[in-house]
């Protein structure tokens, strides 16, 4: 079934930002999204979501179920976390089901000044979650 995506451009989105990221002053740079992993990065935040939660969170915003089933099983096998693994940027990952917002943006600040340690991904649904 159609699950609303579309084939996107990794490598001209890559490019593209490695050209703008130049531009900026500041050197400090947020990028979110669902492919940020892939552009040229100095470090990757990863939220997870325990994929119970996440389909209720999914199905509260009215996604289609091929959508919501989509996303869960995602997060299920963590196939973005699986990206991550052996990849060139150091990763933080936080649970965003049992952390507040505010929880979370301490750990990455705390992070950010401790020079981007990378334990890698850690979050294991097949375990029930945390290895």
């Amino acid at each position: 079934g159609d699950t609303g995506t579309r084939d996107v451009d990794v490598e001209m989105i890559s490019d593209s930002w490695s050209d703008l990221s130049g531009r900026f002053s500041s050197g400090l740079i947020l990028i979110d999204g669902h492919l940020s992993h892939l552009m040229p990065v100095d470090g990757v935040i990863l939220l997870r979501c325990r994929p119970d939660v996440l389909r209720q969170r999914l199905e509260a915003r009215g996604w289609t179920n091929a959508k919501v089933e989509e996303n869960v099983e995602a997060e299920f096998i963590g196939s973005i976390a699986s990206d991550l693994v052996g990849g060139p940027a150091p990763c933080f990952e936080a649970a965003s089901h049992d952390v507040g917002h505010v929880d979370i943006a301490d750990g990455v600040v705390t992070w950010m000044e401790a020079g981007l340690p990378s334990a890698g991904p850690s979050l294991d649904w097949f375990e029930g979650g945390c290895r």
